[in-house]
């Protein structure tokens, strides 16, 4: 009779094991960086740039609502998104949650970064990350051998010395729109012109790709390029950086359409409705000498 009823117990138990779900697999959130590295751009999914683009966009993360909040507040007079993109720009160089809080400890991001970053990585970086790793592969795909004949294209007519190691371009899911006097999007996003569908031309839609990675890549290279420290030291600092980025715009612009006649750069679009004059005068001199081209320039911008 024990032994009947042990067996009888252990049958029950075998049948409440049967039907009781199994636990999930555990699901750790992936690591904070992920990068691609291709020849001369290495494209990346970089957890702090991505939250705080996030952050920043109307409407915000649903259930973060405070920091969002904040965010906006900070950002209210930021009408050319220069203090986003310094933000975003000390982000990108952060592989650990102690650098990423480091490079906004004296900013108005902060708190809020620092309040939601657990958060946030604990309930949307794997799906994020899935989505901007995703994104990435379209990129790859898109940027094949003639991509980097092109960026050395551009790199030579701005007068850029090209580092030896590849340049990071970060990938976000979410980014804010430009403000009003902004030339683009401080960010590559999924969710933006950049990745856009072309109507059934693939070529199309890789030279939008390949035109946002190149910008992105290259204007970075200020201080590499002869004519980024020229105009430099004719406009000052910040005009100086303005200027270098409508050209880098222009030029990349003017170098994807010579390999696809049909490509319209969103971003040359974009910073057309605020600097509709520099543009107009590059698109009949482009390229010239650097120290002449920066000369020119400090006259229009002046």
């Amino acid at each position: 009779m024990r032994r009947l009823a042990s067996a009888s117990l252990l049958a029950l138990l075998a049948c409440c094991a049967s039907r009781r779900p199994s636990e999930p697999p555990p699901r750790e959130p992936p690591p904070r960086v992920l990068a691609v590295g291709l020849d001369t751009v290495s494209l990346r999914a970089n957890a702090y740039v991505d939250l705080h683009a996030w952050l920043a966009t109307t409407p915000g993360p649903q259930g973060l609502d405070a920091a969002a909040e904040a965010y906006r507040n900070a950002l209210a007079e930021d009408d050319r998104d220069e203090l986003f993109a310094r933000t975003l720009s000390s982000l990108s160089a952060c592989a650990t949650d102690r650098c990423a809080k480091t490079a906004l400890a004296s900013t108005a991001f902060s708190k809020p970064f620092g309040d939601t970053l657990a958060t946030y990585v604990a309930r949307d970086w794997t799906d994020r990350a899935a989505t901007a790793r995703a994104a990435i592969e379209i990129a790859r795909a898109a940027l094949g051998p003639e991509s980097d004949a092109l960026l050395h294209r551009a790199a030579r007519d701005l007068a850029i010395d090209l580092p030896a190691e590849p340049i990071a371009v970060d990938v976000v899911v979410d980014a804010p729109s430009p403000k009003r006097d902004a030339l683009v999007p401080v960010a590559l996003a999924v969710h933006g012109a950049c990745f856009a569908k072309s109507d059934g031309v693939e070529r199309v839609q890789d030279a939008r790709i390949i035109d946002c990675v190149l910008y992105r890549a290259l204007r970075a290279q200020r201080t590499r390029s002869r004519l980024g420290i020229a105009l430099e030291r004719e406009l000052g600092l910040e005009k100086g950086a303005r200027a270098w980025d409508v050209v880098v715009i222009h030029a990349v612009a003017a170098i994807v359409t010579s390999w696809e006649p049909k490509h319209q750069s969103p971003l040359r679009r974009s910073a057309n409705a605020v600097e509709p004059k520099l543009l107009a005068w590059l698109a009949e001199h482009w390229p010239e000498e650097p120290a002449e081209l920066a000369w020119h320039i400090a006259r229009i911008e002046r």
